[in-house]
């Protein structure tokens, strides 16, 4: 084999080795946002029923605040109070608001 054939068949290995690396992180990608997603909805969601909804409004700010802070110091910041209001808003959207109108 010639040198120029050796790096001809280097050059498209490399290219389809990194096309399937590509679509494997863009997979990867797809899946975890899919599932971040779901969790946020639950969350917003049990917060809202448990909370909010069960005339609890009274004190509700009280527990979203309390509880922001306890997750915000086991998790990191992305569920804290203002990430867990943010969650609750993203439940109580309407259905048709999401692709396909599938709720998470």
């Amino acid at each position: 084999m010639s040198g120029a054939q050796i790096e001809a068949d280097v050059v498209g290995l490399v290219r389809d080795i990194g096309a399937m690396i590509d679509a494997a992180r863009k997979q990867v990608s797809v899946t975890a946002n899919a599932a971040l997603m779901g969790l946020y909805w639950q969350i917003g969601q049990r917060v809202h029923t448990e909370v909010l909804e069960e005339r609890r409004a009274e004190y509700g700010a009280q527990i979203v605040s309390a509880v922001g802070r306890q997750l915000e110091a086991r998790y990191g910041r992305g569920f804290g109070e203002k990430s867990l209001r943010h969650m609750i808003r993203f439940a109580q959207a309407p259905a048709r608001a999401f692709r396909g109108g599938e709720v998470p």
